[in-house]
């Protein structure tokens, strides 16, 4: 039985270009919240709108998480408490309100009345 083998023209690869270097070192967590978040989205309040609405949907994806693992609400507050740097961005943006715990929060008490 004969062997296959590629046809000619695709038996070698062709080379592979290197990445173009960075003008500076970053992280994408910068990248995305130093010029996203304070640059883009305070230009349009639609813009704002939309993060709104994605903060939601990501607080409802955590309360389900919690739901879904089985925990209560003090068990959800104490995990949540662990997070000192969102607790100081969220009181430093909504006037001392822990905002994240808050709707985590009131989301799972929503889930577990449903």
């Amino acid at each position: 039985m004969p062997s296959l083998q590629p046809p000619s023209q695709l038996s070698t690869q062709p080379p592979i270009q290197p990445p173009l270097p960075l003008a500076r070192p970053h992280n994408n967590h910068q990248l995305f919240s130093d010029y996203y978040l304070d640059k883009i989205l305070p230009l349009d309040s639609a813009w704002s709108l939309l993060h709104e609405e994605a903060a939601h949907a990501r607080q409802a994806l955590a309360a389900l998480y919690f739901y879904l693992y089985g925990l209560d609400h003090e068990e959800a507050a104490d995990i949540l408490d662990t997070f000192p740097i969102v607790r100081r961005q969220d009181e430093a943006r909504y006037e001392g309100r822990y905002r994240t715990r808050d709707l985590i929060l009131a989301y799972a008490r929503r889930k577990r009345a449903a």
